[in-house]
């Protein structure tokens, strides 16, 4: 698997912890749905400012392991994805429960 598929896979797969749809993850980075998707499906190499915004929402931990760079353990990604969305909460962002996916409020 090349860099960027695992790149992809990871990214998907933090947004699939937290439970949010991909236009509602792309909201609270701040990029557009068609950016994310691109990067998710592998078909555009994930850029640097994304990268920032990722460690800036979620800290450096988490990007590096999108990056392949550090590991969080596997079997560990459901309690770090609650770690993300407390943080998150502790930021004032609420990820409320909208129909079939999570609304962002900010408190």
């Amino acid at each position: 698997m090349s860099t960027i598929s695992i790149t992809a896979t990871r990214i998907r797969r933090i947004r699939e912890a937290m439970n949010l749809s991909r236009p509602k993850f792309a909201d609270l980075l701040d990029v557009p749905p068609t950016t994310l998707k691109n990067y998710e499906l592998g078909y555009r190499e994930v850029g640097g400012d994304f990268l920032i915004k990722m460690g800036k929402k979620f800290g450096g931990e988490t990007v590096l392991w999108v990056m392949d760079v550090a590991l969080i353990d596997e079997a560990k990604l459901e309690t770090h994805a609650k770690k993300l969305n407390d943080k998150l909460t502790a930021e004032g962002i609420v990820l409320r429960h909208r129909g079939e996916g999570f609304a962002r409020t900010n408190i």
